[in-house]
């Protein structure tokens, strides 16, 4: 790899950064600002973005609506976020391994965390995920599935043959060769992933615990209270795994 193709990735890879943490910043700041324009004007116009000069009017214009954005969805229930989504919780469930028993606690009333509804939003695309993954809705029901059933299989050899092998990628003829190698390589994985705690999955992403706060909207000493041994939800393993790329996919 030549060295300016080195340093084009590493411009968009600081830029991806920049951006997840401009919009972490932003949903935890939208709450505590009651007007939009007021909110609009701030964080459009604010430093954070390093701009050199002058912002012209329709890049201020689209930033402005990104920001506009970004505060009506941090205003949004789970329930808002997931009908915006065009989910039912069945749905949601399949999407985010998260139980429906639990959507449902929330709907009634029961309080989810505002990093849940942030990194939902991401994946179900109310807010723009691309900064941080690409992954179809088909691909990431087939990972949900493999990573809910990961923990019910203690040999890893046995979860690979019956994934690699599984009906649910719609073959119409058999899976083989490289194909299948990099399908049971794929599925290896996840069941590797699945088995890793949350500071495992948080070192794999090579973060510290103040980055993955800054990136996934997660306060600092819940990430602490679950690396001392509270217990971290299944879901939310899954999510931040998928968020920062410890889970890839290319399909």
């Amino acid at each position: 790899m030549s060295t300016k193709t080195k340093q084009r990735i590493n411009l968009e890879t600081n830029d991806k950064i920049m951006k997840q943490e401009i919009v972490v910043r932003m949903w935890a700041a939208a709450p505590c600002v009651k007007d939009r324009l007021e909110f609009l004007s701030e964080y459009a116009l604010s430093p954070c973005w390093g701009d050199n000069d002058m912002v012209e009017d329709d890049e201020l214009c689209e930033r402005a609506k990104a920001c506009g954005h970004v505060w009506d969805v941090a205003h949004m229930s789970i329930t808002e976020i997931r009908e915006a989504a065009g989910l039912s919780r069945a749905m949601l469930s399949k999407r985010l391994a998260i139980p429906q028993s639990t959507i449902q606690s929330w709907e009634a009333g029961e309080e989810c965390p505002g990093h849940v509804r942030f990194m939902a939003a991401l994946l179900v695309g109310i807010l723009d995920k691309h900064d941080y993954i690409s992954i179809s809705a088909d691909m990431q029901e087939i990972v949900v599935e493999m990573w809910a059933d990961a923990p019910c299989v203690k040999d890893r050899g046995e979860f690979l043959s019956e994934w690699a092998l599984s009906s649910c990628w719609g073959d119409t003829d058999m899976a083989e060769g490289d194909e299948l190698c990099e399908r049971a390589n794929a599925c290896g994985h996840i069941w590797d992933v699945a088995h890793m705690s949350i500071k495992e999955i948080r070192e794999a992403a090579g973060m510290s615990q103040a980055m993955l706060s800054k990136r996934l909207a997660i306060p600092q000493p819940t990430i602490w209270a679950w690396e001392a041994g509270e217990e971290c939800p299944d879901y939310v393993r899954f999510m931040v795994a998928l968020l920062t790329g410890v889970i890839t996919t290319s399909n």
